[in-house]
């Protein structure tokens, strides 16, 4: 055979194969274009049912990758190619790929358990472990909290299921309970009624039935009459009451000259009879 009669085979052939070529391409792109539209669709009707973002673009993520590899084979099948090999071969990879990342697929499964089962959303205030934060993001295989500092806490979300989790914004109030210490000389009831005045004073502290605030003796020091102070706030009030309280009170005990002591040791010194005096 000939170089020309190897070019003119070779020609017929593309020429032959060309118009399942242009078909394959044609489908790729408007499968493209649906898929595109069923993934916008998919995500509209999740927003209505209220679910946190991260999950909604985990299922539109995984929606849009499953839909084009089914359209990629779909293509390969139009020009003849076999997609069987293609997918024990893929099959294979996936086994393979999932025991190496045995570790990264425990945290996507507690993600999206998390995600599922909503422990807390973006946005909570959250303490978890030893971290106090806002929840910035939830993603598969991490949790980002932002502390008080700025900082951006990366927790695996591996790690959540076995560390102690504390979601402050679940309920729209929340108690607080300051103590305060006072010296045995006080008279309890005057105690009361300046830290009550310093509570009816600060507008964030409820005074609505049910959550009315309370002052009781918590427990008797070795120096000091302990008083406990319990009151209801929003949540988003809690650090300012608390804070502004702990200085409210204590310049009220010093207009009423309420005292709070010191730790006192008595020392009591006994003279031995015996003892002989220096001549």
């Amino acid at each position: 055979m000939t170089f020309k009669e190897i070019i003119k085979n070779l020609l017929e052939q593309f020429l032959h194969f060309l118009p399942k070529l242009l078909f394959a391409l044609l489908i790729l792109l408007i499968g493209h274009f649906i898929v595109r539209l069923v993934c916008k669709i998919l995500n509209n009707t999740l927003v209505k049912f209220k679910l946190d973002p991260s999950l909604i673009g985990f299922f539109g993520k995984t929606a849009s990758i499953t839909l084009h590899i089914l359209l990629i084979l779909s293509a390969l099948s139009m020009i003849g190619v076999s997609t069987t090999g293609l997918i024990a071969a893929f099959s294979a990879c996936a086994v393979a790929i999932s025991l190496a990342l045995k570790d990264s697929l425990s945290n996507i499964a507690s993600g999206l358990m998390l995600l599922i089962s909503k422990p807390f959303s973006t946005g909570d205030l959250v303490e978890i472990g030893e971290d106090l934060g806002t929840v910035l993001k939830i993603d598969l295989m991490h949790t980002t909290i932002k502390a008080y500092d700025n900082r951006h806490v990366i927790i695996p979300n591996g790690q959540l299921a076995t560390l102690e989790v504390i979601n402050y914004s679940l309920e729209t109030t929340r108690l607080v309970t300051l103590v305060f210490s006072t010296s045995y000389n006080n008279d309890i009831a005057e105690v009361k009624t300046a830290i009550m005045n310093c509570l009816q004073a600060d507008e964030r502290v409820l005074k609505e039935e049910g959550k009315e605030p309370i002052i009781r003796v918590q427990s008797y020091g070795e120096s000091a009459i302990n008083f406990a102070a319990r009151f209801w706030v929003n949540s988003a009030d809690y650090w300012g009451a608390y804070y502004a309280l702990l200085e409210s009170v204590k310049t009220e005990f010093d207009k009423q000259g309420i005292i709070i002591p010191y730790n006192q040791l008595d020392v009591h010194l006994v003279k031995d009879e015996n003892e002989k005096t220096p001549s």
